[in-house]
């Protein structure tokens, strides 16, 4: 097994992220929609390094209170090794650190592993958005608290 470290992501990992985007999903966003994501002022995202192969990934967005778990992917053989796990605790830090007090994310209602993840780590189903997907699948909107709000209060000052 190979050793695996964390870093951001920055614009030149935008090839591999693109690569690993098109291995995971049938419905992968486009160079296009990753630049535009990866220059957003708002962008959070981290790799999973087995030396210099790309083993998985998560981008998302950090905007005020709210975090967005855009997207993770982990390369089919670094799977059921906790990458993924790994990678949403770093967004999480990251996105509590710029003040955000609750997560969002969008998970299909297919995939039982992921949803297994995010229920895992505090995660709790808000409602189904239909036809959220290209292919009309299904979606779980879902969401969990990063701060209190006693701790997001005495971090901004206020009551």
């Amino acid at each position: 097994m190979s050793r695996i470290t964390y870093r951001r992501l920055t614009k030149k990992d935008v090839a591999a992220v693109e690569e690993l985007e098109n291995e995971c999903f049938s419905d992968p966003w486009t160079r296009a929609m990753l630049l535009g994501a990866f220059c957003s002022e708002f962008f959070v995202g981290f790799g999973a390094f087995a030396g210099k192969t790309l083993a998985g990934f998560a981008i998302g967005t950090s905007v005020f209170e709210d975090a967005e778990t855009d997207d993770i992917a982990v390369r089919e053989s670094f799977r059921r090794q906790g990458i993924g796990g790994e990678l949403l605790r770093l967004l999480e830090e990251t996105a509590k650190e710029r003040g955000a007090a609750r997560a969002f994310l969008e998970v299909r209602v297919s995939n039982a592993a992921a949803i297994a993840l995010y229920e895992s780590r505090g995660y709790r189903k808000l409602h189904v958005r239909k036809k959220y997907y290209p292919d009309g699948e299904d979606a779980y909107a879902m969401s969990k608290r990063l701060l209190s709000e006693n701790a997001r209060a005495a971090e901004t000052g206020s009551l």
